[in-house]
């Protein structure tokens, strides 16, 4: 499964083909950030991930490691890019970015039922000069 899923993360998050991850995620697969409690389905996944390609077009996302088990994975990930369009309310940067979270897969009947990550969208937003939205908002 590991190699499966690295396949598809990079071809999702480095390429934009964001059908990929349907190789590897069931269509009951639920994502939950530890960060603010968001859920999204795989529809909601696919578009968050286009989303965040939109922000940061040339973003590249690199799988660190991966540890597997039976019926879980763990991975470690890390991201560049620079910050070309529209985040959180934040209009472009120009400025170049530096992320890093980690991702806990459930699988079942060799497709990913469930990710738990751990990922804080304020690493960005601080890498950005960005320590409040409303002060975007405001400007």
């Amino acid at each position: 499964m590991s190699e499966r899923l690295g396949l598809a993360w990079d071809r999702a998050w480095n390429n934009g083909d964001v059908d990929a991850l349907d190789e590897v995620f069931a269509p009951e697969y639920v994502r939950t950030s530890l960060f603010d409690k968001r859920t999204l389905d795989r529809t909601g996944m696919k578009s968050a991930i286009s989303t965040v390609r939109e922000s940061f077009p040339d973003m590249t996302t690199t799988i660190e490691r991966i540890v597997e088990t039976d019926d879980e994975l763990a991975v470690l990930w890390s991201s560049v890019g620079t910050h070309l369009g529209r985040f959180r309310d934040v209009p472009p940067t120009g400025k170049p970015i530096e992320t890093s979270g980690s991702s806990f897969f459930r699988k079942r009947d060799g497709l990913i039922v469930e990710e738990i990550e751990t990922w804080d969208s304020r690493d960005i937003l601080s890498t950005l000069g960005i320590h409040s939205l409303r002060s975007t908002r405001d400007a």
